[in-house]
């Protein structure tokens, strides 16, 4: 029996539970892991392992827990493993695929995949709009593996707050990159990548104190990230939600486990040398494909705007953690 008492649960077992190396120290490491959990689950990203937090990872991963011992949480031993497919069950991936036709199968040939890059719609709240917009209109093959949904800034509707939704089997892709001819993007970072995108408006414009979107909508302050910086020419952002945000962590890192993608490359990596403005700009290395990992738009168009470098996203990519990979895998060559 673990006891979650006053001296808290053993390091080990809370490392273990969150795929953390288990060293028996409750090092940055482990404390960035659970950050990242709270984040998740949408508690104040302390990185203390408090009791609460602590009850929130057992009952998140299936533990029985008895309170009714000595005034002290008793556990039941964990059958749980690191994995994170024990975890989907608490996040809900919808899935709304787009015709057939609005996606590129190379025949049937399934593709491995060395990129995840991140967007956002320049749009409304609802995933399954944007989708259905995707199919009816006249651009071709055009989007993203997911879509994760968000808050309506009209009518203040969360319903879609944090909804993930599929809508091209991962194995294939969309020209979600733009500039295959244009702008030099390589062919192969379409066919290898994953895109996600979330239903954001971008970058805002202030009048008088008061902010809309590049369409006309006046927006809320409630929903304005202000940089403190210009960024691609704009301060003002439409703020991602911590749903939103939350989402899209559990979605890179389980897409980094299941595809061997190194999410330490890219934008986790420049945010160590970098403010956040010039971490999250056009880089060479990044349109010619060779930056495997973790990248968004603006890595590799000068002409694009998302995603915008808002704290709480930066801060999120900051606390990426690869998750089971196969370090060997990292150093095969750039492209094939």
């Amino acid at each position: 029996m673990l006891v979650l008492g006053e001296k808290g649960l053993d390091v080990v077992i809370i490392q273990q539970l969150l795929g953390v190396e288990p060293s028996g120290e409750y090092d940055e490491h482990t404390q960035a892991a659970v950050k990242n959990f709270q984040l998740r689950v949408g508690e104040p990203a302390t990185g203390n392992a408090d009791n609460k937090t602590l009850e929130l990872i057992l009952k998140r991963l299936g533990s029985d827990i008895d309170t009714t011992v000595n005034d002290e949480v008793q556990v039941e031993d964990l059958e749980a493993t690191t994995d994170l497919a024990e975890i989907t069950a608490t996040v809900t991936i919808d899935e709304y695929l787009l015709p057939d036709d609005e996606y590129v199968t190379d025949q049937g040939e399934i593709l491995d995949k060395k990129y995840i890059i991140i967007h956002h719609t320049a749009g409304g709240a609802d995933p399954f709009k944007t989708i259905d917009d995707w199919a009816n209109d006249a651009r071709g093959r055009i989007g993203t593996q997911y879509i994760i949904g968000g808050i309506d800034i009209r009518d203040r509707d969360a319903e879609n707050d944090g909804r993930i939704v599929k809508c091209i089997p991962d194995e294939y892709f969309a020209f979600h990159l733009g500039g295959y001819k244009s702008h030099n993007i390589d062919r192969f970072m379409h066919k290898h990548s994953i895109g996600i995108e979330i239903c954001n408006f971008g970058w805002l414009t202030e009048r008088d104190g008061e902010f809309y979107t590049y369409t006309g909508q006046l927006i809320d302050t409630e929903y304005v990230d202000d940089l403190g910086f210009a960024f691609r020419g704009h301060r003002y952002w439409h703020k991602y939600t911590e749903e939103q945000i939350s989402s899209l962590q559990f979605l890179i890192e389980s897409l980094s486990e299941t595809y061997n993608i190194d999410i330490y490359n890219g934008l986790k990596e420049r945010l160590e040398s970098s403010h956040p403005g010039d971490a999250f700009e056009f880089y060479e290395e990044a349109v010619h494909g060779e930056i495997r990992g973790l990248l968004s738009h603006t890595s590799i168009r000068k002409d694009k705007t998302d995603v915008s470098p808002q704290a709480h996203l930066v801060e999120m990519i900051q606390n990426l953690n690869n998750m089971g990979l196969d370090e060997s895998d990292f150093s095969e060559p750039i492209l094939s």
